[in-house]
């Protein structure tokens, strides 16, 4: 996050699948997504704008954390679609609003293997803006599935 500023998110949401409409365009698996959000933290403010603290010549920062609290909700797409047998092609993105002028959106991808029927990898990026900065990750995921 910018100038150290950090966030908590705790999301709880559902999600519909369009292929129980029988939508799938090309091939891609969609859902659309939605639900409610809290965000929890510490954002940076610039010293001396916008609604920051007033300081005196004498302050060397330039921004400031300040404590930061927000209810909201969020909502979004997620796309998938098949490479074959074992590999699938993934995507995301979601657009949330808060409280206190909280607002914020992702964009992700990747690309999932299934290795057996109960294990899979997940190469997967993302970049994200919101209220408390930007925020760009690259992942490595593995999913072992118990039936």
């Amino acid at each position: 996050m910018d100038h150290g500023a950090e966030q908590t998110n705790y999301s709880a949401g559902t999600f519909v699948p369009l292929s129980y409409f029988n939508f799938e365009p090309l091939g891609w698996q969609l859902f659309v997504m939605g639900g409610a959000n809290y965000n929890d933290g510490d954002a940076a403010c610039e010293v001396n704008k916008d609604d920051c603290a007033e300081t005196s010549d004498n302050f060397d920062d330039d921004y400031v954390l300040t404590p930061s609290h927000s209810a909201g909700g969020y909502v979004g797409m997620k796309a998938m679609k098949p490479l074959g047998k074992d590999w699938t092609l993934i995507a995301a993105t979601a657009y949330s609003r808060g409280s206190d002028d909280y607002s914020g959106y992702v964009f992700g991808g990747g690309v999932g293997y299934h290795i057996t029927k109960h294990q899979s990898l997940s190469l997967h990026g993302k970049v994200q803006h919101n209220s408390y900065g930007d925020d760009d990750k690259i992942g490595i995921g593995y999913k072992y599935q118990f039936n």
